[in-house]
């Protein structure tokens, strides 16, 4: 089977199970395309989507999110920073001031230094 018979069994897979979904959620359940497909091709989500850091870092964690160049003005007005204890927000300001950039990584060292 070629790549592009694959990819079209794939989506026409997905389609089902959106449809299936639809049906199965109108009695009461509940139930996610994103658990049915593998995780590389679930959508990635960014650093300042996150509703906290808590989160964030065990995505770093987990191998989930790796980004090495945060944008610094986008996460420092989400809400997981905005949510973050003070000492966490300290650390991220200055883990950034160090090195012109913010990456993930350094999240989760202030994450994992400050959580009670």
């Amino acid at each position: 089977m070629n790549s592009r018979n694959l990819i079209a069994e794939i989506a026409i897979m997905a389609g089902f199970i959106s449809v299936f979904s639809l049906a199965w959620g109108s009695t009461g359940s509940s139930f996610t395309t994103t658990t049915t497909l593998p995780t590389a091709w679930a959508d990635d989500k960014e650093a300042n989507e996150y509703a906290n850091v808590e989160e964030l870092a065990r995505d770093v964690d987990d191998g989930e999110l790796d980004d090495d160049h945060i944008d610094y003005s986008d996460f420092k007005a989400s809400v997981a920073y905005q949510r973050a204890d003070e000492e966490i927000r300290e650390c991220i300001d200055e883990a950034e001031e160090l090195g012109e950039n913010l990456a993930d990584y350094e999240v989760l060292e202030c994450t994992d230094e400050y959580e009670e």
